[in-house]
């Protein structure tokens, strides 16, 4: 005897479309990122507040390695970061959330040693729970410059005349980036 299958109404079942809206918040952010992208950046002799660009030599280890391990978590190397200023997606700072406010108060030259355990939500699931010492070597500290957001910085980014008319570009971008993520995941 077969089985007798019955598929009920599941065409009525339906995800609600609704994308979310751009808002003026996230234009401004883009603006802002533009913005610090067109800075100049002036060499200063003082230490590093809070929007310097800071050039720096990072190593680390783990204070306490597993056996058989290697106790090396960064080999030193070159990176260049603003002070005090976190990445807009939390999880993309390196090396770790908070660490943008170690470099203030440095200054070209000096050199900072400190412990970081990393917390349970750690993007670097390897290493929650870890905890390391961290050396910075401070090479140089530069004062941010970046140019004011009026209709001269849109036209020198192209084919704008009007700050207007770089946001609705903006507007525009971000719409359609965030559509086509939205369509997809849905």
């Amino acid at each position: 005897l077969p089985p007798k299958i019955q598929i009920e109404d599941y065409k009525s079942i339906r995800k609600e479309y609704a994308p979310e809206p751009i808002t003026e918040e996230q234009i401004e952010q883009t603006i802002k990122r533009l913005q610090r992208n067109y800075a100049t950046a002036e060499p200063v002799e003082r230490a590093a507040q809070q929007g310097d660009m800071v050039s720096f030599k990072l190593s680390s280890k783990r204070t306490q390695p597993e056996e058989g391990k290697s106790d090396t978590l960064l080999y030193e190397a070159p990176y260049q970061m603003i002070a005090g200023e976190e990445e807009e997606e939390e999880e993309e700072t390196f090396p770790y959330k908070g660490f943008p406010a170690e470099l203030v108060g440095l200054s070209a030259g000096e050199m900072k040693t400190f412990i970081h355990t990393f917390s349970d939500e750690s993007p670097y699931e390897d290493l929650r729970g870890t905890e390391a010492e961290f050396t910075i070597a401070v090479e140089n500290v530069k004062e941010m410059h970046p140019p004011e957001a009026n209709d001269e910085f849109a036209q020198s980014l192209g084919e704008f005349q009007t700050l207007d008319e770089l946001k609705k570009t903006i507007r525009q971008q971000l719409e359609q980036n965030y559509s086509q993520q939205y369509d997809q995941n849905y």
